[in-house]
């Protein structure tokens, strides 16, 4: 989600968090069958997931050419990695091992810039870090940076481009960096982090990272030198898995077996002058078709080369819709201006008779 979008949310939204709208539908939408059917050439995975029932599996396309799209795929999740990790970082706020304002210069003296050790977690975590962003260079200048022999999160911590808190700028370096809080914290790397706090909890299984056992099964349509190695994404987007693991991971987070109603809270809590951004994903109001009142909605979005994901909750009625896509170009359009896939599709998941 890009700075532009986030400023054209806060223009075109004035509507706040709806506890106990009423969901009932309004009108005849269409369903789910036909809302896909209607995505021309649509390749990927599609799951409705009302508490721990899947309730719509739609596969199609090829995972890769001449191999037809199975429910078993193992996906790149991109950015939705954020997602999982802003909920580690919770469960350490939750036991009080840190505190939303604890600050880098606290929790990782040596690494700390002179002018990044003011930086909050809360900042990492909703992109107002101010932190520089070598994660938007071409694969070759970033493999030329990390040549210096720096950590990643040395790298993101080396100096700020803007104060910590004064704006939005969406940059991997703030989980990079929470990557590495993490492993302060914990005593391991993050990713055991996420074993322990994210992975078992919500009995996940078909999870991984860089792991040479298992490799992504869908192809990426539009690869290109411009993407770096997905392992240097790190607990920015380095995760892999099925979109099964996803549905298990929803059904916790939803029924609070991974955190507080509190701590869930906080990480739901989007704030309307920076775009609805909450901790480590999205969450607003938005209108959807059929359905009588707005809809509270927690998004994330994931996207590397030609791979797209989205996991998209709504914690109300209890749902969530998991897509993952190699369809090159696919446009999910924006749920708050009431109209394209992804609109459509919580329509249809959400507010149908």
């Amino acid at each position: 989600m890009t700075r532009s979008f986030a400023a054209a949310v806060v223009a075109a939204m004035a509507c706040t968090a709806c506890a106990g709208s009423n969901h009932t539908p309004t009108q005849e939408t269409p369903s789910l069958d036909s809302v896909v059917s209607s995505e021309t050439g649509f390749s990927g995975h599609i799951l409705v997931v009302e508490g721990d029932e899947i309730v719509f599996d739609h596969v199609s396309g090829e995972a890769e050419p001449g191999r037809a799209m199975t429910q078993s795929e193992h996906w790149r999740w991109a950015s939705v990695t954020k997602q999982l990790v802003a909920v580690a970082i919770m469960d350490a706020v939750d036991d009080g091992a840190l505190r939303l304002d604890s600050t880098v210069s606290e929790i990782l003296p040596d690494l700390a810039g002179p002018d990044t050790g003011a930086v909050q977690i809360k900042h990492l975590l909703q992109h107002t870090s101010g932190l520089l962003n070598p994660y938007g260079l071409s694969q070759e200048d970033l493999a030329l940076q990390m040549s210096f022999g720096l950590s990643p999160a040395a790298l993101c911590l080396q100096t700020a481009t803007s104060p910590a808190g004064a704006e939005f700028s969406y940059n991997n370096c703030d989980f990079i960096v929470l990557g590495a809080v993490l492993e302060a914290v914990d005593g391991g790397t993050w990713l055991e982090s996420l074993s322990v706090r994210v992975f078992e909890p919500a009995a996940m299984t078909d999870v991984y990272f860089n792991s040479p056992d298992q490799v992504e099964t869908v192809a990426d349509p539009a690869p290109t030198s411009a993407v770096a190695p997905i392992a240097q994404y790190g607990a920015a987007g380095g995760l892999y898995g099925t979109p099964q693991s996803l549905v298990a991971f929803n059904s916790a987070l939803l029924d609070g077996r991974l955190l507080s109603d509190e701590a869930r809270a906080a990480l739901w809590d989007g704030n309307p002058k920076l775009g609805f951004v909450a901790l480590g994903q999205w969450s607003f109001s938005a209108p959807l078709a059929g359905c009588s009142e707005t809809v509270a909605i927690v998004e994330r979005r994931g996207e590397i080369g030609g791979i797209q994901a989205r996991n998209i909750l709504l914690p109300e009625v209890d749902l969530s819709v998991i897509v993952f896509t190699n369809s090159p170009g696919l446009d999910f359009g924006e749920i708050w201006m009431g109209q394209g896939f992804a609109h459509d599709l919580l329509s249809a998941a959400a507010c149908t008779n």
